[in-house]
């Protein structure tokens, strides 16, 4: 059967990235260039898939802040549908990257929004014959931050 939508479940999230002319040592600091803001994580399969003629839709989280506009705005530009709404009083998360001049890249991610898909969330997803869904194991956390 030929896949007719690719239907996106991972997180979509944006990447703050700097380059880096090397990792700071602990409690060092370093002078980064800033290469900007962009929709990073689930959105890059979404795109390759669209850029292929594959019609997709996001079926992920996303916040109603600055950061889930972003995410918004990436998607819409790219031809890809939204299937949720906004989450109300939360902003999409982030993840800062550090790019080495080797490409190595080190990350920070403060979850948000795309971080609290559940059952009642994915009920709401109607696939239908022909349909596919791409995801990552580390779409869904489980686990309760710990306080320190």
């Amino acid at each position: 059967m030929r896949v007719s939508r690719l239907v996106g479940l991972a997180s979509i999230l944006i990447d703050h990235t700097l380059a880096v002319p090397a990792l700071p040592e602990r409690g060092g600091d370093v002078i980064a260039d800033d290469l900007g803001p962009a929709a990073g994580g689930g959105i890059n399969a979404l795109v390759a898939a669209a850029r292929l003629g594959l019609p997709t839709v996001h079926a992920g989280r996303h916040g109603t802040g600055p950061h889930g506009a972003l995410v918004r705005d990436a998607l819409r530009h790219n031809g890809i549908d939204c299937l949720l709404p906004a989450t109300p009083g939360r902003d999409t998360g982030w993840c800062l990257a550090l790019v080495e001049p080797s490409g190595e890249r080190t990350f920070v991610t403060a979850p948000g929004a795309e971080s609290a898909q559940d059952a009642t969330s994915l009920a709401a997803i109607v696939l239908r014959p022909g349909m596919r869904c791409t995801s990552r194991a580390t779409t869904w956390s489980t686990r309760t931050p710990r306080r320190r």
